[in-house]
């Protein structure tokens, strides 16, 4: 049987441990959000490519992993030459520069003819290492009116 004064005591004698191990932890979880993989580019939503239009996006991101990290790009949660099996859209080779004890890596996602249905597209680009993921969604800048050669809705000149 404990004795009445039991109980604190042993709460006493528990509460650094549970400290000390709360301390370690955080701080590996610290560490470790360091190792993750970072993007670095596109960040931000980006001009709207005129319709018709050959180019390409690229995507660039920090590992700390230089050979055990795969980057690649999604088109609707789909790998991209499942989605554009006419290779209207495709994904370049992934290029690798070595920074300190890590990697910058940037892999293009290139369109034939920028279409209707690549504004609709949902693009990801994803980067995953044996410290975790990171992915970042491509974002077309909205038309603005101006470049669209019509006016919106309720649009009223009085108030530009």
């Amino acid at each position: 049987m404990c004795s009445p004064g039991a109980g604190p005591r042993r709460a006493g004698t528990w509460l650094p441990l549970v400290l000390l191990c709360g301390c370690i932890q955080l701080c590996r979880t610290d560490a470790s959000s360091k190792l993750l993989p970072e993007i670095i580019y596109p960040l931000k939503p980006l001009p709207r490519p005129a319709l018709g239009a050959n180019f390409s996006v690229s995507c660039k991101a920090k590992s700390a992993f230089p050979d055990m990290t795969l980057m690649y790009w999604l088109a609707n949660r789909s790998f991209v030459e499942k989605l554009y099996p006419d290779g209207a859209v495709q994904e370049g080779a992934v290029q690798k520069e070595p920074v300190g004890t890590g990697v910058v890596l940037q892999r293009e996602l290139r369109f034939k003819a920028f279409s209707e249905q690549d504004l609709s597209t949902w693009f990801m680009c994803v980067v995953k290492s044996p410290a975790g993921l990171a992915t970042a969604t491509l974002q077309w800048q909205p038309a603005t009116e101006e470049a669209a050669g019509t006016e919106g809705p309720g649009w009223d000149s009085r108030y530009s």
